[in-house]
């Protein structure tokens, strides 16, 4: 009777010992899982921040441009030294 009592235990926690292993696995997945799809966000992210950074820099010098050519045009003509002639 003892046995048996001792053999059903034990059965129970042998099921309950797989049904941990099962978790663990799964948790072991999820974990690589969770772990790829952050550094596909991280390097997507980075993607579009060096392309916004490029807009950025893009945006920077057509500014510059922008504001040289307006100083350019607002400084005033020289006229040539008028003619004093005889």
């Amino acid at each position: 009777m003892q046995a048996e009592s001792l053999q059903m235990r034990l059965s129970e926690r042998t099921v309950e010992l797989e049904g941990s292993r099962l978790r663990l696995s799964q948790r072991e997945k999820d974990s690589v899982e969770t772990s790829l799809a952050n550094e596909n966000y991280r390097e997507e992210g980075g993607a579009r921040l060096g392309r916004g950074a490029q807009f950025d820099v893009t945006s920077s010098q057509l500014r510059e441009a922008g504001s040289q050519a307006s100083r350019v045009n607002a400084r005033p003509l020289r006229r040539p030294p008028a003619d004093r002639g005889p």
